[in-house]
C-alpha cells in the first residue's frame, strides 16, 4: 500500500504526489497513534518527559533530545534521509513505556548512549543496523531483567547479534574475575607460570 501526500512544484507551483510507504509514514508521524509533543520540534531543557511516542529519523533529533528521562510510549530509533552516528545525547534517559526499537541504522555503531536504561515495559528490538558491533549499553538492561516482554537483538554487525553477544560484551565482576582465574590456571598447566607467579 502506498500513501500519497501532495507537494508545490518548484517551477509551476502545481502539486504533484509524493508516494511514501506505509511503514515509513507511520513511523515519521509518530506511529500515528500520538499527537505531536514539544520534543518532536526541538530540544526544551525543561521538557525531560514525552507523554506519546518518540521517533527519531536525524542525528539531529536525537542531539535534541538531551536531557530527555522517560518516553511514555514508544520509543523508535529508525534513521529517515540522513545517518544517525551515535546516541550518547540520550544518556539522562532512563525509562521507556512501551517498546524501544533501534532499526536500520546503517552508521550507528554503539548504543552506549543507551547504558542510562532500566526499564522498557513491552520490548527491546534491535534489528539491522550495518555496524552496529558495541551493544554493551544495553547489557545492563538486558541482564537485569529491565525488560518487560520480547528481547530481540539480530541482523548486526559481531558483537551484536544475540542476547548471548550482549551480555558478553559486559561482563561482571564476577565474570570478569573467573575468566582471569582460568586464564591463569591455562598458563599454569602449560608450564607458563611457576607455582609462585600463579600464587601471587
Amino acid at each position: 500500500m502506498r500513501l500519497s501526500t501532495l507537494r508545490p512544484t518548484a517551477r509551476s507551483g502545481l502539486r504533484r504526489p509524493l508516494y511514501l510507504s506505509a511503514s515509513v509514514a507511520l513511523l515519521v508521524s509518530g506511529c500515528g497513534d500520538e499527537p505531536a509533543t514539544p520534543a518532536d520540534v526541538g530540544h526544551r531543557p525543561d521538557l525531560t518527559v514525552v507523554t506519546g511516542n518518540k521517533t527519531l529519523l536525524t542525528q539531529w533529533e536525537v542531539d535534541a533530545q538531551a536531557g530527555l528521562t522517560k518516553v511514555i510510549g514508544t520509543l523508535y530509533i529508525f534513521p529517515y534521509g540522513s545517518p544517525i552516528m551515535n546516541l550518547d545525547a540520550l544518556s539522562s534517559l532512563t525509562s521507556v513505556g512501551r517498546y524501544l526499537e533501534v532499526i536500520s541504522n546503517d552508521a550507528l555503531m554503539s548504543l552506549d548512549g543507551l547504558s542510562g536504561v532500566t526499564s522498557v515495559g513491552e520490548g527491546l528490538l534491535v534489528h539491522r543496523n550495518a555496524v552496529l558491533g558495541s551493544c554493551s549499553g544495553i547489557a545492563g538492561l538486558v541482564r537485569s531483567g529491565g525488560v518487560t516482554g520480547t528481547v530481540t537483538i539480530e541482523d548486526n554487525a559481531p558483537g551484536c547479534n544475540s542476547i548471548e553477544e550482549v551480555l558478553a560484551s559486559a561482563p561482571t565482576p564476577e565474570e570478569q574475575f573467573e575468566d582471569l582465574a582460568d586464564m591463569v590456571q591455562d598458563l599454569s598447566d602449560a608450564g607458563t607460570l611457576t607455582k609462585g607467579q600463579a600464587n601471587a
